[in-house]
């Protein structure tokens, strides 16, 4: 149950992403715009990179991702400051080539922090 929360919470950030994508404007809203866009499309594929790491050892997850959306936080890098926290704190993995793309994941968020943060 701890991997299907943990990839929940995943695929609901890929979600979060893909909203702040499209709900940006204005002045200054196209560097954000760009960096929201890689981190959703890569963020899924690294996802899916991790499910089919654990399946391919463990057999298949039964995943059941309960989405729940509120209104978009125009504060993205808030949210992915507390995303980092989650999956450092709550990573269910243990396999060192999962952990490896665990690695991959949080890179991703630091980089995407940095350029909402200074490629303005």
């Amino acid at each position: 149950m701890e991997v299907n929360k943990f990839i929940g919470r995943l695929f609901h950030a890929r979600d979060t992403a893909h909203l702040y994508h499209l709900s940006l404007e204005g002045p200054g809203a196209y560097a954000a715009h760009v960096a929201a866009n890689t981190f959703y499309d890569e963020l899924l594929d690294l996802t899916d990179t991790l499910i089919e790491s654990h399946q391919g050892k463990y057999g298949l997850l039964s995943l059941t991702i309960q989405a729940s959306y509120t209104e978009v936080s125009k504060d993205f890098p808030t949210y992915l400051k507390a995303l980092l926290t989650y999956i450092e704190t709550e990573c269910p993995f243990t396999d060192s080539d999962e952990l490896n793309i665990i690695d991959e994941i949080k890179t991703l968020t630091k980089q995407t922090l940095y350029k909402l943060t200074y490629l303005k």
